[in-house]
């Protein structure tokens, strides 16, 4: 393999980069993930307040059956 091809091969992965970088920001996708990665941190943080809820709940209904 010549340097020549190695050049070829180097600039094709480049661009290759470079247009898909284009494409998801023309078609948005980064800032998608970004919300989609917030809307989860989201809903753990609900599911973690619900187990409290429950788990507090429990003990009341515990405390005011004795």
């Amino acid at each position: 393999m010549s340097s020549e091809d190695l050049w070829v091969i180097v600039a094709l992965i480049c661009v290759f980069y470079l247009c898909r970088e284009l494409n998801c920001w023309y078609l948005k996708i980064n800032e998608r993930k970004k919300q989609m990665d917030q809307m989860i941190e989201n809903q753990k943080e609900i599911i973690e307040l619900l187990k409290k809820e429950r788990t507090a709940n429990t003990q009341n209904r515990e405390n005011s059956e004795n």
